[in-house]
C-alpha cells in the first residue's frame, strides 16, 4: 500500500481545483496545512466523497466560498479538499476526475466596487480647490467556474 494518497485541493479565491499529496501517516494536519485552518469539518459530497472544510471559514474576514451543486444555498467559505473513504471510513484517494468535481462545484468570489466623485470648492480666500472623493462602495458576489490548475 501507497504511503501517500492525493487529493484535491480546491482555492475558491483563484477559483481552481489542483492535485495535492497527503502522506497517509499525517492525513489530518496535511489537511488543516491545505486548508489553512484551525478545525476542519468533513462534509459528505456522495456516498464515498468528502471535501474537507474550514468549520470556521465564515468567522474569517471577506472569503471566496464554494456552493456544491448538490446542496444549492450551502455556502463553505475558504479552501477545501476533497478526498474519498473506503468502507472502514479511512481516507483514500478521489475516485472521480477533477473535471468532474470542476462540474460539480462552483466558486462563490466577493466583489467590491467603489464609485468616486469629482468635486469643485473654492476656500475663503477663493482658492480653487477639486478632486475627487469616495461616494459609494457596494458589494456583490460572482459565481465562478472551477478550472484545474497545472
Amino acid at each position: 500500500m501507497s504511503q501517500v494518497i492525493f487529493g484535491y485541493l480546491i482555492d475558491p479565491q483563484l477559483a481552481t481545483i489542483r492535485r495535492v499529496e497527503i502522506p497517509r501517516s499525517n492525513v489530518l494536519k496535511t489537511l488543516y496545512q491545505h486548508i489553512g485552518a484551525e478545525l476542519v469539518e468533513r462534509v459528505a459530497l456522495d456516498e464515498i466523497h468528502d471535501a474537507w472544510v474550514d468549520e470556521n471559514g465564515w468567522l474569517s474576514p471577506a472569503r471566496a466560498a464554494l456552493e456544491v451543486h448538490t446542496m444549492k444555498g450551502q455556502l463553505f467559505a475558504g479552501r477545501a479538499v476533497i478526498l474519498a473513504h473506503d468502507a472502514e471510513g479511512e481516507s483514500v484517494s478521489p475516485q472521480f476526475s477533477m473535471e468532474y468535481f470542476c462540474e460539480q462545484i462552483d466558486a462563490i468570489q466577493p466583489v467590491m466596487s467603489a464609485e468616486f466623485e469629482t468635486f469643485r470648492n473654492k476656500l475663503p480666500d477663493g482658492t480653487p480647490v477639486f478632486g475627487e472623493r469616495l461616494k459609494q462602495v457596494t458589494t456583490h458576489a460572482v459565481r465562478a467556474t472551477l478550472s484545474v490548475a497545472k
